[in-house]
Parts: C-alpha cells; structure tokens; sequence
C-alpha cells in the first residue's frame, strides 16, 4: 500500500468514526430536541462542552507529539508509550479537580452541577484511550481506533435513550459518557498490546517529566482550539440561558459533520505531513496546496446550499417550531467551514515542521480574537452573533497561519484560478437549488450535487483522471 492509498484509507477510517459520533450526537439532540425541549438540549450540550475541554487537559498535549515522533522512529514507541500513559493519567485527575472547582464557581442548576460532577469520571478513561490512539495513528492503523469508535457509539446511543425513557435525566447521561470512553480505552489499549506495537512497560521519570515539559506548547495549542470551539456555548448559556444553547446547538449539530470531517483529514495527514517535512519543505508545500484546493471545492457547495436550504433542513429534522430560529445560525455557521479547514491545516503543517511553539501563540491570538467577537457580539444578538463571531474568528485565525507557515517553508502555490473556477460552480449550483425551493429537498440536495459536480468537470477544476485515482 502506497503513501496515498494508505493517506486516503486512515483518512476514510477517521471520517467514519468522525460521522459515527456525529451520527449519534445528531440522533441525541434530535430526540432530546422533539421530546425533552430546548432547556434540556442546553444542559446535554453544556455536558459535551465541559468534556470536550477538560479531556484536553487529561492528555496534556502529549498525543501529538507521540505520533510525530513515533512516525518518524518506530522502535520508540514502547518508551513514548508508557510513559506517556503515565503522565497523562496524572494529568487527568488533575484535569478533573479544575473541572470541578470551576462548576463550583459557576451558578448552574443542581441537577447540571451533579451532572458535570458526573462527567469528570470520564477524564481518566479519555487519557489511557488517547494514549493507545497516538500510538495507532503513528502506524497508521487508524481503522482499530474507529472499530472502538464504532462500538462504543453504538453502545451510548442505545444506552441514553434507555436511561432518559427511565427518567434518570442529565444524571444518566453522564454516566453513560463515562463507561463509554471506558470502551474506546480499552480496545485501543488491547489493540496497541496484541498487534506487539509495544513492549513490556518501562516507566522513566525524567523522560516522562521531559514529555510533558516538550509537549506543553502543544497542550496550550490544544487548550485554545477546545476553548475556541465551544467558548460560544459558554458564553450563549451564562448571557442567554440554557434554552437558547439549546437552539444554537441544533443549528450547530447539522455543521460539525464537516467540522469532525475536517479533523478526520487533517489527523490523517498529519503524520504525512512530519515526513514529508524532513524530505523537505517543497514536498510540503505542495500537499498543503493541494489539501487546501480541494478542501474549498468540496466546502464551496455546502455553504452556498446550507444558506438556501437552511430553513427547510431545520423544519425537516427537528419539526418543533420553537427550533426554527436556528436557521439563521445555521445559515451563517456554515460560512466558518472555510476559514476552519484553511486554518486547521496550516496549524497542523506547523506542528509537523516542529514549530509547535508557534502554532500555540497563533491559537492563543485567536481565541483572544474570539473572545472579543463572542463577547461582543452574543451580547448583543444572541446565536446570531455567535454564528458571525465563528467566521470573523477563524478568518483572522488564517491571516496569522497563513503569514506563520509560509514564513516558515515558503510561498504555497495554491491554484486560486481553480478555486475562483469552483466559486463560479458553487453558485451555478446555487442558482438551480433556488429555482427548485419549493420542491423536497431528496430532489433539490442531488440535483445540485450533480450540477455541481458537472460544472465543476467541466471547468477543469477537478479532472477525471484524479478522480480515477481516488477511486483506486
């Protein structure tokens, strides 16, 4: 299996497991949506925002720099392994104590208190799980992390809606996220053991202190993108209340399919990345370029058609009036995705070219940005403000990657015509879903995909032969 083909498997292995935990957040927030009302979607994805971010500080950071380095010296991964293991464990309780201390501080209602006291028994499980996948991404057997995925999804999706029709409420909920990061741990940990990635454990003090010390810009980058990523839900519940979260998450579920498509790509070829680096900087360049031209082509048509056909998806998936205010947010959420991808992969080409210093001053300057945008705006108009506030965030996010990155290895010669050519294709598309906005949408999402993907041939944007080659 050749570098492409093994690029385009674990990216695929990636997105699966992407899609799979967006599949069954979505189904979640739909039923909790149609059944249990916006003030309880608030409190269920003010749980996924607590998680989200304090698993950040149980890994401390360390995953990247596993995979960056065992990629490049395979015979290491025993001693990263363990030792990073270790570390991270203690950083999650840690991790936990803060979570709990900032709960306290914060006036939430009893049961949400409870329920992200709760949720801190999932911190540890995350650490050992994320300790096991670093080492599979380094070998780029992705496909096992998604195979825990995989069960583990499936397992919480049956087990919440079983906990919520007995009435155990948020409470049951956070249980069930607990035992369910315990199944992803323990099936990439038996994987890491039984394919013989590594060998019988040797803990060295000073190389995991070393770890965590090499590791600490990576962590302050990893603190700022998972702050970044849900700020706007921290600060919608404090400003607006829980059943305003509620809404703007409903809006937000239908975008994070291609948020967690964008991470599924840029962890797959982040390892790549590290070796083409030192290759040398021109191998580099040349995939980001392409990663970046073919990243627009395949956003271009879901931004245009989430705006024309915002309001339509919304009546469809969630029918309850009290959600179709998230139309709006979800017109202007989907605008983010470009500058998110643009940015996500120039941060990971940073990384890669060991200047993780710099892409943590470049994560700390945007959420900065952020912070002023969200604050700011949300005050002012609610989701709506959030929604703009995510797009002017990572639009300066790209001005400082962009600067950083081609500073570092050179100018990307990015194809702009064929963009531009993709642009022109985006909105002849747009104009055929606008002539058919009063039909269903399973005649107007194909009939513009394919008018789409017509022009978009036809221009020279995408040729056949490249697509010949991703099929192979």
């Amino acid at each position: 299996m050749n570098s492409l083909q093994r690029l385009f498997k674990n990216t695929v292995a990636m997105s699966m497991s992407s899609f799979l935990r967006l599949g069954v957040g979505l189904i979640l927030t739909i039923y909790i949506a149609r059944y249990l009302g916006a003030t309880f979607l608030g409190k269920y994805t003010l749980l996924v925002a607590y998680i989200n971010i304090f698993q950040i500080l149980a890994e401390a950071g360390i995953p990247r720099l596993v995979t960056r380095e065992v990629a490049r010296a395979p015979e290491q991964a025993s001693r990263y392994f363990w030792n990073a293991l270790v570390v991270q464990l203690l950083c999650s309780v840690g991790s936990a104590a803060t979570m709990v201390a900032l709960v306290e501080v914060l006036h939430y209602p009893a049961d949400t208190k409870l329920m992200l006291y709760l949720a801190t028994g999932a911190l540890p499980t995350y650490a050992a799980s994320a300790a096991g996948a670093a080492i599979l991404q380094a070998y780029e057997r992705m496909e096992i992390s998604t195979l825990a995925e995989t069960i583990s999804s499936a397992g919480q999706l049956v087990a919440t809606i079983v906990v919520l029709q007995a009435g155990f409420g948020v409470v049951g909920v956070a249980l069930v996220k607990v035992l369910g990061f315990a199944l992803v741990a323990l099936v990439n940990l038996l994987a890491v053991w039984r394919l013989k990635l590594v060998r019988r454990p040797h803990v060295e003090l000073r190389f995991g202190s070393g770890l965590l010390r090499d590791a600490r810009t990576i962590l302050m980058m990893a603190i700022f993108e998972s702050v970044l990523l849900r700020l706007d839900v921290l600060i919608i519940t404090q400003l607006w209340g829980e059943a305003v979260t509620g809404v703007y998450n409903a809006a937000y579920q239908l975008v994070k399919a291609f948020v967690l498509l964008v991470w599924a790509f840029a962890d797959a070829i982040y390892p790549v990345l590290s070796r083409l680096f030192r290759q040398g900087p021109a191998n580099m360049r040349r995939a980001l370029a392409s990663s970046l031209q073919y990243g627009a082509v395949a956003i271009l048509p879901l931004a245009v058609g989430g705006t024309l056909l915002a309001e339509p998806v919304i009546r469809l998936v969630y029918r309850e009036q009290s959600f179709m205010d998230a139309a709006w947010a979800l017109r202007l959420l989907i605008w983010h995705l470009l500058p998110f991808f643009a940015h996500t992969i120039l941060l990971r080409g940073l990384i890669a070219a060991d200047r993780q210093d710099l892409a943590a001053k470049i994560e700390g300057l945007t959420l900065a940005a952020a912070v002023v945008y969200e604050l700011s705006l949300i005050y002012f108009f609610g989701m709506i403000g959030a929604s703009v506030a995510a797009t002017l965030t990572f639009l300066t996010a790209v001005v400082l990657s962009w600067r950083a990155l081609t500073g570092l290895v050179g100018i990307l010669e990015v194809p702009w015509r064929k963009i531009g050519l993709a642009v022109a294709a985006a909105l002849g598309m747009g104009i055929a879903v606008w002539l058919l906005r009063d039909v269903a949408l399973w005649i107007a999402v194909p009939v513009g995909a394919a008018v789409y993907a017509l022009l978009v041939l036809a221009a020279g944007v995408v040729r056949p032969s490249e697509l010949r080659g991703l099929v192979r």
